[in-house]
């Protein structure tokens, strides 16, 4: 047991420097396991040689409880954190998200401070590795209305420009029908509150309305 009776580490005690070093040992362990896992699958003899075995379920519990882990936030403030809370982590920078905002900083694992096994840890241990398309589903729309004209413009290019890629993602499709987000006249509606333009019958029944987008959209 990882955190067995009179055993159980001061992982408050840790520095920044220790914890980074501890959890990037757990995630070369785990990755070392899973190619262990691998081997043995193919060859018994070579896989155990190879000799790690991968944390059980009831590790990674224990692992997730443990605060050895820096968020943007918490490592500003020279703090580790425990993944018992939802956390995040962008893989590629996202040119309307910063994680560094402090709305969100809290949220976010740090990138450039994780290799690429420890990624792979983190992804096991339930940090959610986000796509554009989940930035968008998650943070950008909801907040959509609250964002200064020139972004909101700005994402709406960005959105027509990735089309093809963000309808495949239901949640985005989602999200964006309940987000007031299309420029008619002076104000922004919800796809389901506008008409085509390229209908003659709207056109000509609703045509004194501002109801129908440009034509981009």
């Amino acid at each position: 047991d990882m955190e067995a009776a009179g055993s159980r580490p001061r992982w408050d005690a840790l520095t920044a420097e220790q914890s980074r070093s501890l959890v990037k040992w757990l995630g070369e362990h785990q990755a070392r396991a899973r190619a262990a896992q691998q081997a043995l699958e193919d060859d018994a003899a070579l896989g155990s040689a190879l000799g790690s075995v991968a944390f059980d379920e009831a590790q990674r519990a224990a692992l997730v409880r443990m605060p050895i882990y820096e968020t943007v936030g918490s490592a500003a403030r020279d703090q580790r954190v425990s993944l018992e809370t939802q956390r995040y982590v962008l893989p590629e920078p996202h040119p309307f998200f910063d994680p560094e905002e402090a709305a969100v900083a809290d949220r976010f694992v740090p990138r450039d401070v994780c290799g690429r096994a420890t990624l792979s840890l983190l992804k096991e241990l339930g940090v959610l590795h986000l796509t554009d398309a989940d930035v968008f589903e998650r943070f950008l729309l909801p907040a959509f209305g609250s964002l200064a004209p020139t972004k909101q413009e700005a994402i709406r290019g960005h959105l027509l420009e990735h089309w093809s890629t963000l309808r495949a993602h239901d949640a985005v499709c989602a999200a964006l029908r309940e987000t007031a987000f299309v420029p008619v006249g002076e104000q922004l509606l919800r796809p389901p509150q506008v008409l085509d333009p390229r209908n003659a019958v709207l056109a000509y029944v609703f045509g004194g309305e501002e109801r129908f987008p440009e034509a981009r959209f």
